[in-house]
């Protein structure tokens, strides 16, 4: 009897320490989604900023493009411009794609993969 009470309880113990492990990687996993949210509200909240500026100094530029009198001046208030309005647009576009793929993978190594890919791309549009 002894021996069949051992066994029983060994495999209850098992079978605790399985959904302990089971809810020990559901807790991880959550913990590293909120950390990674926090830290993309606010990459997020500095991204828009930039925005902002970038659009009022290009408007500013845009106000004040007749008193660039030279074909230069014009053409460098132009590329600015360009540079200005186009650079925010691709920088807050890759953001969203980027936060996208993030929260919809399950998988945490699957994630990292994903974040150094994004980074890369992210590296390429800020050049």
């Amino acid at each position: 009897m002894e021996l069949e009470e051992l066994q029983l309880a060994w495999t209850q113990m098992g079978k605790e320490l399985e959904t302990q492990k089971k809810l020990t990687n559901n807790i991880i996993m959550e913990m590293t989604r909120t950390k990674y949210k926090n830290k993309f509200k606010k990459i997020s909240m500095y991204e828009k900023a930039g925005t902002v500026v970038c659009f009022g100094v290009a408007l500013l530029i845009l106000i004040n493009f007749k008193k660039l009198d030279t074909w230069y001046l014009q053409a460098c208030g132009t590329l600015c411009l360009g540079f200005l309005i186009i650079m925010p647009i691709l920088v807050l576009s890759a953001y969203k794609k980027f936060k996208i793929s993030i929260f919809l993978r399950e998988h945490i190594r699957i994630t990292y993969y994903v974040i150094q890919s994004q980074k890369l791309d992210y590296c390429a549009y800020s050049r």
